[in-house]
């Protein structure tokens, strides 16, 4: 996270050199730079910023909404992504036999899903989130990552 915050304040090319004393750390550290699109020159200890973070979303294509934009045929490139979320391109295109509109599709679909949202626990209320103690933003993220992921 102390990476993440201080290569999120540099420019693509900017560098940053890292400091620690594990035995390992050139190797775990080129591990993680690759993993994030940026490098690591030759010393081991110096990160040059990458921008694969703000490039990610070139290409991307948004998964068809709700109707009237209800697609008659889902793209494969949507995955499993929730109707109007933004899916990132390069990622794999599974296959479903029951991709068809016409084949899932009933008028009774909307009221079914209003119905389902209002009875939905709300956890705006069922909190209270005054007594929480707030976290630092970079932890409240990955939470919420691992949360949407176990939703998912």
């Amino acid at each position: 996270m102390l990476l993440d915050r201080a290569l999120a304040s540099l420019a693509p090319g900017e560098r940053l050199t890292v400091r620690g004393r594990h035995p390992e750390l050139a190797i775990q550290l080129r591990a993680w730079c690759r993993g994030r699109g940026d490098r690591l020159e030759r010393d081991g200890v110096t990160v040059v910023r990458g921008d694969a973070d703000r490039s990610r979303w070139h290409d991307a294509t948004r998964a068809s909404g709700g109707p009237p934009d209800l697609a008659a045929r889902a793209d494969a490139r949507w995955g499993l992504a929730a109707r109007g979320a933004l899916v990132e391109s390069g990622g794999p295109t599974p296959r479903f036999d029951l991709d068809g509109r016409d084949l899932v599709w009933a008028d009774a679909v909307p009221r079914l899903y209003a119905q389902a949202l209002a009875s939905q626990w709300d956890p705006a209320t069922a909190i209270d989130w005054a007594a929480a103690d707030p976290l630092a933003p970079e932890l409240e993220a990955a939470v919420v990552q691992v949360m949407t992921f176990l939703v998912e």
